[in-house]
């Protein structure tokens, strides 16, 4: 039994150190991983901007989110949906792969090879993730890819984030 909740428990996330190397955990199993990339949350919640990673796994991928809430009791479930930058959608459908870290509800949701690819080539608009187990019941959101930018520090920089390139570099 504890062995099958310390599997259950997932991922930490290790402070960039040295070689700029970023990880998530499942288990006892370390994937290599995307920075996180902080979407503007759209709509109110009680607390900030979720974030998302992406992860290397041998069967594809893990799309890792992230968010602080306000109660244990609130945790991250049910269907995410990723918007696509060519308008297709990928549907993750809930493992029950969650943890809640340092005031963070995290959950893990599967990519297949496939969706892999498509991530490769289309960079993420948009995720729609929901939050439950609050006063409000269940509460669906959507974060859109933007990042704040300023005009005068970031001339060169893009208003989104290239997850794409992100992707395409991790899975090489």
């Amino acid at each position: 039994m504890k062995k099958s909740v310390s599997t259950i428990l997932l991922m930490l996330i290790l402070c960039t150190i040295g070689s700029a190397q970023n990880f998530i955990y499942k288990g006892n199993n370390q994937y290599q991983a995307t920075n996180s990339w902080s979407f503007e949350l759209n709509g109110h919640y009680w607390t900030g901007d979720p974030e998302f990673t992406i992860a290397k796994q041998p069967n594809g991928g893990y799309l890792m989110i992230s968010i602080d809430v306000p109660f244990k009791s609130n945790y991250i479930g049910g269907t995410v949906t990723v918007f696509l930058s060519d308008g297709t959608i990928i549907t993750c459908t809930d493992k029950g792969i969650k943890d809640h870290v340092n005031n963070k509800s995290i959950a893990l949701y599967s990519f297949t090879k496939a969706e892999i690819e498509r991530l490769k080539s289309n960079r993420i608009t948009r995720i729609r993730f929901s939050i439950k187990g609050g006063m409000e019941g269940t509460e669906t959101f959507t974060a859109d890819n933007r990042r704040m930018t300023y005009a005068y520090y970031d001339s060169d920089s893009k208003s989104y984030y290239e997850t794409d390139i992100a992707v395409s570099e991790l899975f090489e």
